[in-house]
């Protein structure tokens, strides 16, 4: 099965929408225009939502001729109408005019890697001067962050104790259970009070960020649940150790760079 298939089921998933690779659209006719590319930028704006006062509204319309649904979603005042959506994907702007079988598309591997059959041993990881649990039994795959972040690329080393470098988290996008973050002491009266301030919520725990906030989803008959991995910028960071939450008040400061997909039993 290929990779950008499977990244398009989590994606479709996440945004309650169909999310078509290339090949798909061109198999079936779709014209393809450059307004409907996914890309990290509609990915940070539509998934990384803030819990605070803020609202926001979804609606969805019933499906045209093509099996494409339009999504429209209001958040802080802006409106995104996404129809037959592609994938940007490994680094690469993908040219319509070719397909996906030309393009490699494990070209960003050195941030691709397979935990699915590793297990904690009791090893230390350190990532932007703080512990960096990795996703054991979980696939990471990479998202193109060139384009949103540039080429300068310091926050996503490994070095463990540079400056520069940013600390890893994970984040679940199952808004269904975002009210339930108040049953962990985070959301109170719902939603206009918040015990730790507004902000994006993550967890430098992948355990914590898979339930009940991870997005579950079917592709080729197998059941797979998905949650984003972060870097997230240490300056005005808001650590809660007692519950495995951090809190970035600004979205600037948090960049999701891949996806943890879990194949479920």
């Amino acid at each position: 099965m290929s990779q950008l298939v499977l990244v398009a089921s989590a994606m479709s998933a996440m945004l309650k929408t169909p999310v078509k690779t290339y090949d798909e659209c061109v198999a079936n006719g779709y014209e393809i225009l450059p307004a409907q590319i996914l890309d990290i930028n509609t990915v940070h704006s539509l998934l990384l939502f803030r819990l605070g006062t803020e609202e926001r509204n979804t609606e969805s319309r019933e499906p045209s001729e093509r099996p494409i649904q339009i999504f429209v979603i209001t958040l802080s005042g802006e409106r995104y109408n996404i129809t037959q959506m592609r994938l940007e994907f490994a680094g690469k702007q993908l040219d319509d005019r070719r397909t996906l079988a030309s393009y490699n598309i494990q070209q960003d591997r050195k941030y691709d890697y397979d935990f699915t059959n590793m297990k904690d041993e009791g090893a230390t990881f350190i990532r932007g001067n703080l512990p960096y649990n990795r996703p054991y039994g979980w696939k990471r795959i990479a998202l193109n962050v060139s384009v949103k972040h540039g080429s300068d690329d310091k926050w996503l080393g490994c070095v463990g104790n540079s400056s520069d470098e940013w600390p890893v988290s994970y984040h679940g996008t199952n808004k269904e259970y975002a009210d339930s973050i108040a049953d962990n002491g985070c959301l109170l009266c719902k939603g206009t009070r918040f015990l730790y301030g507004e902000g994006i919520y993550s967890t430098p725990k992948i355990e914590v960020a898979e339930d009940p906030y991870a997005v579950e989803f079917d592709n080729s008959g197998a059941k797979y649940k998905v949650v984003f991995q972060n870097r997230v910028n240490p300056a005005g960071l808001i650590k809660h150790d007692d519950i495995a939450y951090w809190v970035t008040p600004d979205e600037k400061n948090i960049r999701p760079y891949g996806l943890c997909i879990k194949k479920l039993q």
